[in-house]
């Protein structure tokens, strides 16, 4: 089955992560330090000076959107401390008509890794996963995974 590639880039994305950014590929959590008690109590401050200061102060009012202090605490972290995944956008060749099927698509992805993590071997898992997933979608359409720019900021 000849596959509509906006499709099948749609249905990579959902085999790479869940909607809340769990990414599901294996090995990609192995070398995370675990969470110690010392590096949870260090969010508490931040999560009380939140709550606590007026909403006036901050872009973000965390009681106007009912989100209790272990919430937060949970999405502190998973922007502070945790891997992330994001797929910026997907691309498609042509005039962009909804009735004209596309030759190629393009999606742009970023990872954001943290330390104990490999630049060099999430790169390639991620490459053999995302060629692992497309292998077993019913298409005959081909797919190149291609690493443009690796980043590595050290303290």
């Amino acid at each position: 089955m000849l596959g509509s590639l906006a499709t099948v880039a749609v249905e990579c994305r959902f085999f790479m992560a869940t909607y809340k950014g769990y990414i599901r590929w294996i090995g990609f959590y192995d070398c995370i330090r675990p969470l110690t008690s010392h590096e949870d109590a260090l969010y508490d401050p931040i999560v009380e000076d939140m709550f606590n200061n007026p909403s006036g102060q901050r872009h973000w009012d965390p009681l106007a959107t009912g989100v209790t202090k272990e919430e937060l605490k949970r999405k502190l972290m998973a922007r502070w401390r945790n891997p992330a995944l994001t797929i910026h956008q997907v691309d498609v060749s042509g005039p962009k008509n909804r009735t004209v099927i596309p030759r190629s698509a393009k999606a742009s992805v970023s990872m954001r890794i943290v330390p104990d993590q490999e630049v060099a071997d999430i790169t390639r898992s991620f490459e053999e996963y995302v060629r692992k997933v497309f292998g077993g979608l019913d298409t005959e359409n081909e797919i190149e995974v291609r690493t443009t720019r690796s980043v590595v900021l050290k303290p």
